[in-house]
């Protein structure tokens, strides 16, 4: 029965094979080749050997016109090794590559100059399967991709044009149209002017046709992602090429999906920040794109070199510059999307990842900026010449923005607010500037998120980001010493670590500490112990109850009790009776921290 229904399947289908044919009589979409025959082209391009090949390849291209059946061929795997290829087989796959790419152009022309969109449709997704192969949906060949997505993308881009006129109309080729418009290296202002009139609701354009241009954003973001790790991971010679396609597309589109945040649509929404989020993922993904550990290696050159390398590094972060000041401009519509309670939760949650990323990516431009003053011999700079925030008063709405999060009903938005907020009082330049009120107004929910909120996860997430404004001690060290005594071990964890943050201000936790520093579970010791030496002098009253710890059952708190009081030095001096009773400790370990203690202690 199974074999009866496969074969009246196959009849029907060969009754609605397409066959038309141009005004001059050549087929554009008929004459299929044998079934065989892309077999047959592929046994012929894998033979090497052979004196006829190029001829026979050719020979192959000329006995058809078949649109699918030449498509076909040029998604062969074997066009994707041209490394193991000798220079005269390379020339010669490029001249057949081109001949097959001239015949695909010139069809697909004619079915997109025409009017049936049911064959605009197929030909536009078999022009966008064609530029997406090995980028979209198959990233496992990513290593293979570069030599033909360089090709294929530029080759089809000239079908920009014809693929633009579907594209803005509605109907049943333009999602085709416009994601195949998103594969080819189409150019960045002609594309992002297009998606930009299609989601703008001035235009009152139909909710499907403004998905459709939101997801044509998405996925022109994703290939430019996709071709900038693959090409850094492989350290492919045309990176400088892939790069610059990065900025350009970045640039002009990164501004279109921000304004996009406001559209009525759910749909349309999510794809918008899902394309910011592709383009911030690269500044995550590529390290040497901020080259922050050239800049710290400065000072480690020969001073004769030195200022090369610094107009170098220059140079490179002035080629990031519109792309920065593309996302600065976007954060204040991520910052309102990201609080709208009405909204859907993990396009929230998305944008204030996004906003974290900005922290990163600021945090980066501050290592570069710091490496080049520092080998300089000069002052550090106390502002950014790009700067991935916006400057006040836009800074005071996202920080204000951000904050409302941390009352949000969601734990999720709660935990991901207080992750991102930490750029408030956490950046360099920040702590202790004009926004410091709005440091203050965070500091103060923080502490109370910290202490009150139902949910552990962001209580923690809450103790450590006290720590990271680092500001406001008479608010924050209170909330801090509260959560010392917190359930939860990784909250009191978190919470000794969050003291170090303020240095010898953390002396405000010493009466606290007190009760604190011989109790607990061993982690919590060794954490409590390191924070003493953050503390500094103000710590010495701890000392005698910390050797305590020298009798405890775990050796690596009897070591690190040992090393902190060697730390200390002088100011240790009335633990020396314990670390003495301590040198007949079983550990070896132990003896040796112990005795190294003792002599830092006495100074020798």
């Amino acid at each position: 029965m199974n074999r009866h229904r496969v074969r009246f399947a196959h009849f029907w289908a060969s009754l609605l094979v397409p066959a038309y044919l141009s005004t001059g009589g050549v087929a554009v979409w008929a004459q299929s080749l044998p079934p065989d025959a892309a077999t047959r082209f592929n046994r012929v391009f894998i033979s090497r050997e052979d004196p006829m090949r190029g001829e026979k390849l050719l020979e192959i291209l000329k006995s058809t016109n078949s649109v699918g059946d030449l498509n076909q061929i040029m998604l062969l795997a074997e066009w994707q090794r041209p490394a193991v290829e000798s220079e005269k087989l390379m020339a010669t796959n490029e001249e057949v590559r081109k001949v097959l790419l001239e015949k695909l152009k010139k069809s697909y022309k004619e079915i997109l100059r025409g009017n049936d969109e049911h064959l605009q449709r197929a030909v536009a997704k078999q022009i966008g399967d064609s530029a997406g192969f090995g980028i979209i949906g198959e990233i496992s060949t990513t290593d293979r991709m570069l030599p033909r997505a360089k090709i294929i993308r530029r080759t089809l881009a000239d079908l920009q044009e014809d693929l633009a006129g579907p594209a803005k109309k509605t109907g049943v080729s333009q999602r085709s149209c416009l994601l195949a418009l998103a594969k080819i290296e189409s150019e960045p202002k002609s594309f992002g002017k297009m998606v930009e009139d299609l989601i703008d609701p001035k235009n009152s354009t139909p909710v499907m046709s403004r998905r459709h241009a939101a997801e044509a954003l998405k996925v022109r973001s994703q290939v430019v992602n996709v071709l900038m790790v693959a090409a850094a991971s492989s350290q492919d010679e045309k990176l400088v090429e892939v790069k610059r396609e990065f900025l350009n597309v970045a640039t002009v589109l990164i501004p279109i999906a921000a304004k996009a945040l406001s559209d009525q649509d759910l749909k349309v929404r999510d794809q918008s920040i899902e394309a910011i989020q592709a383009f911030a993922d690269i500044f995550m993904d590529i390290d040497f794109l901020i080259p922050v550990r050239e800049a710290e290696s400065l000072t480690r050159e020969a001073a004769d070199l030195v200022q090369e390398r610094i107009v170098i590094l220059q140079e490179e972060i002035k080629q990031l510059e519109p792309v920065i000041l593309a996302i600065q401009k976007s954060c204040p519509s991520l910052a309102r999307h990201a609080v709208k309670k009405e909204a859907d939760l993990h396009g929230r949650l998305e944008c204030l990842d996004i906003i974290e990323d900005c922290v990163v990516i600021r945090r980066k431009l501050w290592a570069v900026e710091y490496g080049i003053s520092d080998a300089l011999k000069r002052k550090r700079p106390e502002s950014l010449k790009v700067d991935p925030l916006p400057p006040s008063p836009e800074t005071n709405e996202v920080a204000r923005l951000v904050l409302s999060g941390l009352s949000d009903p969601e734990p999720a938005v709660r935990k991901s607010s207080a992750q991102a907020y930490e750029f408030v009082g956490g950046q360099p330049d920040w702590r202790f500037s004009g926004i410091t009120t709005i440091s203050r107004e965070t500091a103060a929910l923080t502490a109370q998120v910290a202490a009150n909120d139902p949910d552990q996860f962001v209580r923690w997430v809450a103790v450590r980001s006290l720590g990271h404004i680092a500001a406001h001690p008479e608010i924050c060290i209170p909330a801090l010493v509260e959560r010392l005594k917190a359930d939860d071990l990784d909250v009191r964890v978190a919470a000794a670590v969050a003291l170090r943050s303020f240095g010898s201000q953390g002396e405000l936790a010493v009466p606290a500490l007190m009760n604190l520093i011989h109790g607990g579970d061993a982690d919590f010791r060794i954490a409590i112990m390191t924070t003493t030496e953050t503390i500094g002098k103000a710590a010495k009253p701890l000392l005698p109850t910390m050797a305590k710890n020298l009798l405890h059952g775990n050796p690596k708190v009897r070591i690190q009790c040992a090393l902190t009081l060697g730390r200390f030095g002088a100011d240790a001096a009335a633990t020396l009776p314990d670390l003495r009773q301590s040198l007949r400790d079983p550990d070896p370990e132990v003896r040796l921290a112990v005795s190294s203690a003792i002599l830092q202690i006495e100074g020798k």
